[in-house]
């Protein structure tokens, strides 16, 4: 049974994105511009949404975990390396090649809305295998800024969630339930 565990972060055509971890990229794709977030022909792209050419038509990177970055993760105890795929990347904006080791918090490209994508968003996925159609695996992320009135890493601390399918959220967290 295929587990589908993105996990959506609401977020503006441009954001900058940085790696969550230590590690190799291993795929790009960031030079479709079906979506809206580019120019083409001297026009802008309109066919964000539904719109069935939409469907296959995205940006992503994949970077593969060095072992050490992920000694933190719900699934630290698997012998297989833990690959992170952000989709819906804004074109032309990475600033690595395939094959470039980056470090954990290293801006790596922008966010976009390219692709099957009603609104400007990011995926961010988690897996076991590079595979086409492997299974997801969750991850816990940490906060930024403020959480409940409180500042991250407040007295040696760090704040963090556990995101579930289907729902949206931000640097502090659940935006929106997937439940409706």
């Amino acid at each position: 049974m295929e587990i589908i565990m993105l996990s959506i972060l609401a977020c503006p055509i441009g954001t900058p994105l940085y790696s969550p971890v230590d590690g190799v990229v291993t795929n790009i794709n960031d030079n479709s511009n079906h979506g809206g977030d580019t120019a083409f022909d001297n026009r802008t792209l309109e066919v964000s949404g539904i719109a069935a050419t939409n469907l296959f038509n995205w940006n992503s990177i994949m970077i593969r975990a060095d072992p050490t970055s992920t000694s933190n993760d719900n699934t630290s105890n698997h012998t297989n390396p833990l690959f992170i795929e952000y989709v819906h990347i804004q074109s032309n904006s990475c600033l690595v090649q395939l094959g470039d080791h980056v470090a954990k918090g290293q801006l790596i490209c922008k966010s976009g809305s390219v692709g099957f994508s009603p609104t400007p968003h990011l995926h961010l996925g988690a897996y076991r295998s590079s595979d086409d159609g492997a299974e997801s695996v969750r991850v816990r992320f940490e906060c930024a800024g403020e959480m409940n009135g409180r500042e991250t890493g407040v007295d040696g601390k760090t704040y963090s969630f556990l995101p579930l399918a289907g729902g949206w959220y931000d640097e502090f967290g659940l935006v929106q339930s997937g439940k409706q």
